[in-house]
């Protein structure tokens, strides 16, 4: 019988850097000085990254208003510093602007800090909003000195997953649409053998709890379409294989998942050449292709 393995939440929990905030061990936080030109966030920063490494820095953020999606930033300004054991920020050890992408009605923020080794870090944030306003905000982030799911330049389990030829009908392969027979014709098995590039999303777009899901298979629809010429393997891979009995995929466990939705991006040997962990827009997974493309 099937191990039951608890997919754990996309969005970390926020967390305020301020000097009477508390880590999660209970130490107690150092202030970072802020901007001159900035104010206290009315939004709330989340960190949209799960699996995140000094190799594989791709850190995505969004932001909250409320209960609702904040859309409207125009810049987005990030700094890294690394926390000690007793909570305490140190000097700044990096900072750059972040690159907004539009997925759906999701926005979203991606900076590759460089992270001198696994540890937690402060990420301070300053957001420029339409209204030409800069607001504050701070979080923790934990960078792992392995990453949980395949790393880049990692050979990929190649699970034999279902395809249309083992069930009766497309919605058996996905929690809901949209469905593309594409994406159901090969397994990961066969895609790391028959030498393409393969793209290989694991979302749950009937089930999803961070809300990412069914945004994330719409982007690789519309890839799908706007990259037809290009002879790939485009996969999608259910996280459950029976939801109602808490079945993971096999693929879920053999890939070690720590969240979803993610898109890995395989070299034509099986390796993996790019992994997206969280929101992926049209814009930066056909970037993404293309760099792996090209070597």
């Amino acid at each position: 019988m099937t191990k039951k393995v608890p997919i754990v939440l996309l969005m970390l929990v926020v967390f305020l850097l301020t000097a009477c905030t508390a880590t999660g061990n209970g130490n107690p936080v150092a202030v970072i000085s802020g901007g001159d030109d900035s104010t206290a966030s009315p939004y709330q920063l989340l960190i949209a990254s799960s699996d995140v490494t000094p190799a594989d820095n791709r850190v995505a953020l969004t932001f909250w208003n409320g209960p609702d999606r904040f859309k409207d930033g125009q810049t987005l300004k990030v700094s890294i510093y690394l926390v000690d054991a007793e909570g305490k920020a140190g000097d700044k050890l990096w900072e750059g602007d972040a690159t907004p992408y539009m997925m759906s009605d999701v926005q979203y923020w991606v900076a590759y800090p460089e992270f001198t080794l696994p540890a937690s870090y402060g990420i301070q944030t300053f957001l420029t909003n339409n209204d030409n306003q800069s607001f504050e905000n701070r979080a923790l982030l934990t960078v792992k000195e392995d990453a949980e799911a395949p790393a880049t330049g990692e050979a990929v389990p190649a699970t034999d997953t279902l395809t249309l030829e083992d069930v009766n009908s497309i919605e058996e392969l996905s929690s809901a649409g949209p469905y593309i027979e594409e994406f159901y014709k090969v397994n990961i098995e066969e895609a790391t053998q028959n030498g393409k590039i393969s793209v290989i999303s694991f979302a749950t777009p009937g089930h999803c709890t961070s809300a990412l899901c069914t945004p994330v298979l719409l982007t690789m629809s519309q890839v799908h379409d706007s990259m037809a010429d290009d002879d790939l393997n485009w996969l999608h891979i259910e996280i459950w294989r029976d939801f109602e009995r808490e079945y993971l995929d096999p693929a879920v466990t053999d890939w070690n998942l720590p969240s979803e939705p993610w898109v890995f991006i395989l070299n034509a040997d099986g390796t993996v050449g790019a992994r997206l962990d969280g929101p992926v827009s049209v814009e930066e997974l056909e970037k993404v292709i293309q760099e792996v493309e090209n070597g």
